[in-house]
């Protein structure tokens, strides 16, 4: 999956360095930048992983919701 994200730039002495600014993803190909935009592609298994840990992420907060509410609807 290709998409744009925007860069961040970091100048050291007389070197510039410029990183592609995701986040959440561990893995993912650089194809170029210009100005304050990357081209990335991001593989579908990364996307895959990412979004597993989300919903696990959601799962966990429901489970906690559900734990601080279950005592008060019962009394």
């Amino acid at each position: 999956m290709r998409q744009k994200v925007k860069v961040r730039q970091l100048k050291i002495g007389n070197m510039n360095y410029v990183f592609a600014d995701v986040q959440g993803l561990e893995e993912f190909f650089v194809y170029g930048y210009e100005g304050d935009e990357a081209e990335i592609e991001v593989p579908a298994e990364a996307v895959l992983r990412k979004v597993l840990r989300e919903v696990e992420d959601l799962k966990r907060r429901v489970a906690e919701l559900e734990k601080a509410v279950m005592p008060r609807a019962t009394a």
